[in-house]
């Protein structure tokens, strides 16, 4: 028997990095999520509403809007209650707090 000689060639392999648009928190952020708090991304508006349900309206209503923040009427800042903070950006922390409903529109059906 006659060795055969084996020649073998390194192939070079190129990756791309993908950009990541979803939120660092996809599975906990919610439609409405109640007693959380989303941290993250920049104020658009800050305004005077009934419920949350208006809150999530207005930011259904503002294609710039990403997540959305109601603090309700008994929330510990004075200042805050019954106001309506449209954000848009990326949601970077959730914080478990009393008396506010935050949502993220990206998780409504």
């Amino acid at each position: 028997t006659t060795a055969v000689p084996v020649t073998t060639t390194a192939v070079p392999v190129t990756t791309t990095a993908v950009p990541v648009t979803t939120t660092a928190f996809p599975a906990l952020l919610k439609c409405r999520d109640a007693s959380k708090l989303y941290i993250g991304g920049n104020v658009l508006s800050k305004s005077k509403v009934k419920n949350a349900r208006q809150c999530e309206n207005k930011c259904f209503d503002d294609l710039s809007c990403t997540s959305w923040r109601f603090y309700q009427r008994r929330f510990s800042d004075k200042q805050l209650r019954k106001r309506c903070l449209l954000m848009d950006g990326e949601v970077t922390k959730v914080v478990k707090k009393k008396k506010v409903i935050s949502g993220a529109i990206d998780q409504c059906k």
